[in-house]
């Protein structure tokens, strides 16, 4: 299953019904718990790097995110706000 990452400032339901008119199951989601289970992950974001930066921090998924991609090698998909924010983890 593909996890789309909620940061409340991303356009997610853009992606999600994308990945359903292509009948990819996905999920929502900003637990950490969540995401460290996650197969396969979609980073979108629209907006201030700063903001976006900032909630990944304040909500505790920095580290699950790094370790995903770095340790695990889960992929994930950046897109728009969502790649700035991968080059810089």
């Amino acid at each position: 299953m593909i996890t789309v990452i909620d940061l409340k400032i991303s356009n997610v339901g853009s992606v999600t019904r994308a990945l359903e008119k292509l009948r990819y199951p996905c999920q929502v989601t900003s637990n950490p718990e969540v995401i460290n289970k996650s197969e396969k992950i979609i980073l979108s974001g629209v907006g201030s790097f700063r903001e976006a930066s900032n909630r990944i921090k304040s909500i505790g998924i920095y580290d699950v995110v790094r370790k995903k991609v770095l340790n695990d090698k889960t992929p994930i998909l950046g897109i728009c706000l969502g790649m700035h924010l991968l080059a810089s983890v």
